[in-house]
């Protein structure tokens, strides 16, 4: 781990177990998260909720909460991993269907590409997921953790280029996620009057500038590399572990 990051501080020591039951809720990016915290980081309750509507809105929302209430003890008081913006921050043009396929090329089947004229979704846009998803999280009323967008590093993916808009710019793409992590983690939307509702990681607190280069992705552009995960999986490990002893997480804005 590379200690000389900016602003990292190791505020607990980490304990070989916790039984801190912890919902992961994401992607196919949630799924790795919930292995490595068994695996390699001594968690022995993890479960994982799928996210299957990149849209993120409100009645999806909210039968994703039921289904929370339908298959867990929430009298458990599990922590929640929150992962889910992934697709969510692209949008295919009307008439166009947003579609994540496999390279047929690369071994493995693990690189995907995009098609469907996809462009980024706007700062209203982002915003109103934002809301939802805080939202969402304070009816569950559990102590929970979200983890801002991550950075893509998009190329032209083939020939066909009906696969992005003509006027998709990656970098500028990658320049919105990072304001939009920074709006996540200062804004007030993630509060209430009991208090703050979820406490937002910053990713580049945890990773430094490196993060918004492409060595920062795989071979794919959009999952992380073993070494990037294995940071934020760190960090992760130990922002959990901050909470259930109620010391100061790490990796964190001050947001006055």
């Amino acid at each position: 781990m590379n200690e000389n990051r900016p602003f990292f501080t190791r505020y607990v020591e980490v304990t070989p177990l916790t039984q801190r039951f912890v919902i992961v809720i994401g992607n196919s990016f949630a799924k790795s998260i919930v292995t490595r915290l068994k695996s390699k980081h001594g968690f022995t309750e993890v479960e994982l909720v799928k996210i299957r509507d990149s849209d993120l809105s409100k009645e999806y929302l909210k039968k994703l909460e039921i289904e929370i209430r339908t298959r867990f003890d929430l009298s458990k008081r599990p922590i929640i991993l929150f992962c889910g913006f992934g697709n969510s921050l692209l949008k295919p043009r009307v008439g166009f269907e947003l579609q994540v396929l496999p390279y047929a090329d690369r071994p493995g089947g693990q690189s995907v590409h995009v098609s469907g004229q996809v462009c980024s979704i706007s700062d209203n846009d982002f915003e109103r997921l934002t809301r939802n998803v805080a939202s969402f999280l304070q009816d569950l009323s559990l102590e929970s953790i979200v983890l801002p967008p991550f950075p893509r590093h998009f190329s032209r993916c083939c020939l066909n280029m009906n696969h992005f808009d003509r006027d998709f710019d990656g970098l500028e793409f990658n320049a919105n996620i990072r304001d939009w992590g920074l709006y996540m983690a200062q804004s007030k939307i993630f509060e209430s009057d009991s208090g703050k509702t979820a406490i937002i990681l910053s990713l580049p607190k945890i990773f430094g500038e490196e993060m918004f280069l492409s060595s920062f992705n795989g071979v794919d552009g959009v999952h992380l590399t073993e070494n990037s995960f294995k940071n934020l999986m760190n960090a992760v490990s130990d922002s959990i572990r901050c909470l259930d002893s109620k010391t100061v997480v790490p990796y964190l804005i001050p947001t006055s």
